[in-house]
């Protein structure tokens, strides 16, 4: 089994020769008290009663990830179970930031980041073990023989990736929802094992694809899927200022600067030599860290880099690389979650490049209307509701694919926020047009 390295950012201790050779400084006072806040997921030493209890806490540094599986036994307190080919495996895991999980939370990380290069990480619920496997390249018997039954809701903010069995109740017929959900348009990896009896109906499958067949059809079913999450209030506050100075950085000093101002550790694939690329900041500037966003990932975006969030709650992101033609170049390693945004923060933030979803409140717009702008601008799918084909998307890998569905009085959508803008923009204007005409 090839493994692929895994490389998360320095920590603030060791955060010095980078970017003092490129000539990037931030203002005094806000490293400390930005960075040396230290994990954004559970603050060490805190004792108060309502925080979960710490199981799984690694300080910053390099391990390999047969030692981080070791001491995530030592968090589930059993055995977990691992390849024969593992102990060979040269793969080494950077930390930017002390993890501290409590007893859940180490299973998301973790799973994730195994997720990520190619494995699952797997529970025996019945002998109280977990396993460390590779990902299947199609569905494999084992999946449903291992499947934990999971709601919607935990299948969507916990994010898992092991086998899960979701039950859902249903206002359409069973089997035309087993269609739907057995179609080639919801099934792009592994199938899913589709059941159930009237009323409801049972998807089985890793994670990742259940999730990918039931976001494909939720146009096709509403009410299918928990409704989306609210966006955190806009506008946020913002922190300390930074000053980015001009000149010229490699683009990894970019993303070691992004993740440090946030409190971020960003997965970097075998393929980081991307990475080396050159990126001019033309002017000296003091910006907030929500400014410091907007810049380094458009300056990222226009080299073909991309962040993505994989694990919202913990701060965990990856970056991928994306050529000239706006096509992945390499395997996008982890699903990203799609961060809700309000249209008044994404129409604030137009430099921002991010994976969001975004709901547009229409009173005065019909469906109609809403659909003829989505097909001028990206052309339609008609078979799935409002399910988009873009015409010329930036990133065709299915899993960043946008869609957008059309509600009464309402335009959900989900995508990267630099094909997200022409249509919220142009649905904002016509929004304010026909209110003023009334």
């Amino acid at each position: 089994m090839n493994l692929h390295r895994i490389r998360l950012l320095r920590p603030c201790s060791r955060w010095r020769a980078p970017f003092q050779a490129s000539g990037l400084l931030l203002a005094t006072g806000a490293v400390l008290a930005l960075v040396c806040a230290g994990s954004a997921q559970i603050p060490l030493g805190t004792q108060a009663e309502n925080l979960p209890r710490v199981a799984f806490h690694l300080p910053a540094g390099d391990y390999s990830i047969g030692e981080l599986i070791d001491q995530a036994e030592q968090a589930c307190r059993g055995r977990i179970t691992r390849p024969a080919e593992f102990a060979a495996s040269g793969d080494v895991l950077h930390l930017q930031t002390p993890l501290a999980l409590d007893e859940e939370g180490w299973q998301a990380v973790i799973g994730t980041m195994l997720w990520s290069r190619g494995l699952l990480l797997v529970r025996h619920a019945a002998q109280h073990t977990f396993e460390v496997l590779p990902t299947p390249a199609e569905n494999a018997p084992w999946i449903a023989e291992l499947a934990e039954d999971c709601t919607a809701a935990d299948l969507f903010g916990k994010h898992p990736f092991g086998p899960v069995r979701v039950t859902l109740p249903l206002k359409e017929s069973v089997e035309r929802t087993r269609n739907l959900l057995s179609s080639p348009a919801a099934l792009q990896t592994r199938g899913c094992e589709v059941g159930g009896a009237p009323g409801a109906i049972t998807v089985t499958g890793l994670g990742h694809d259940v999730r990918h067949a039931l976001e494909r059809v939720q146009a096709a079913l509403p009410g299918l899927l928990p409704a989306p999450r609210p966006p955190r209030a806009w506008p946020r506050a913002a922190g300390e200022p930074v000053e980015l100075r001009r000149g010229t950085y490699a683009a990894r000093e970019l993303v070691d600067l992004l993740a440090h101002t946030l409190h971020r550790n960003v997965l970097v694939g075998k393929d980081g030599e991307f990475l080396t690329a050159p990126i001019d900041v033309a002017v000296t500037q003091q910006v907030d860290p929500l400014r410091l966003e907007e810049v380094v990932t458009k300056l990222l975006w226009e080299v073909g880099i991309f962040v993505v969030e994989l694990v919202p709650q913990r701060d965990l992101y990856q970056v991928i690389a994306i050529d000239e033609g706006r096509r992945v170049t390499g395997k996008l390693l982890a699903a990203p979650v799609a961060v809700p945004m309000a249209p008044s923060e994404l129409l604030a933030r137009q430099d921002l490049v991010a994976f969001i979803s975004v709901t547009l409140p229409l009173q005065h717009v019909t469906p109609k209307e809403a659909r003829a702008v989505w097909e001028e601008l990206y052309g339609v799918d008609v078979r799935l509701g409002l399910n988009g084909r873009p015409k010329q998307s930036f990133c065709r890998l299915p899993d960043l694919q946008l869609t957008g569905t059309s509600f009464p009085h309402a335009q959900h959508m989900q995508g990267l926020t630099v094909e997200l803008l022409p249509m919220i923009a142009r649905l904002a204007q016509l929004e304010a047009s026909a209110e003023r005409a009334k």
